[in-house]
Formats: C-alpha cells, sequence, structure tokens
C-alpha cells in the first residue's frame, strides 16, 4: 500500500492551479483579441505542439518563448504565466509611473 506524501498532494494541488490559471487567462487573451493558438505559434515561429504545452502547463516556457507571447498578445509575462497576483491593469499602471 502506498500511502501518499501529504507534501507531495499539496504541491501537486499548487500545480494543477497553477497551470489552470495559466490556461484561462492564455484563453481569455485569445478570445479578447480574436485570435487562435494555432495563429499565435505561426506568428511566433514556434510549433503548435509546444505552445500547447506551454498553455496547459506541461512545459515551462524559456524566457525567449513568455517573451514572445507577453509581447504579442500586449501583456505582462508576470500576469500571463501566473507569478502575480496582480490583474493586466495593475501591472501596466505599474509600469506608466
Amino acid at each position: 500500500m502506498n500511502a501518499e506524501n501529504p507534501r507531495d498532494s499539496a504541491q501537486t494541488e499548487r500545480s494543477n492551479m497553477y497551470n489552470s490559471t495559466r490556461k484561462i487567462k492564455f484563453k481569455l487573451l485569445l478570445m479578447e483579441k480574436g485570435l487562435t493558438q494555432i495563429g499565435i505559434a505561426h506568428a511566433l515561429g514556434i510549433s503548435e505542439c509546444e505552445l500547447s504545452k506551454v498553455v496547459n502547463g506541461h512545459r515551462e516556457p524559456t524566457d525567449e518563448v513568455k517573451g514572445k507571447l507577453s509581447k504579442y498578445l500586449n501583456t505582462n509575462a508576470e500576469y500571463l504565466f501566473g507569478n502575480t497576483d496582480k490583474d493586466r491593469k495593475e501591472l501596466y499602471d505599474d509600469q506608466s509611473n
């Protein structure tokens, strides 16, 4: 019988939540701008498979990919990849000051 370590379980839960948040933010941006993942992948010169893995949290993007996506979607990498609780407007206002 394998007893699951509570620490591992909590870490997995946080990881799943982080990945869900990333996916939701990305999908909302796509809808707002009328874009598709396929279109973005082609425009940025990355494979559709790589972009899908990044969006779904199965692969951590390189700094280069983070930069390309953030610039293309006109947002902040901190917002897009869930490294902040601030929303896009707050990040924009912080950068403007």
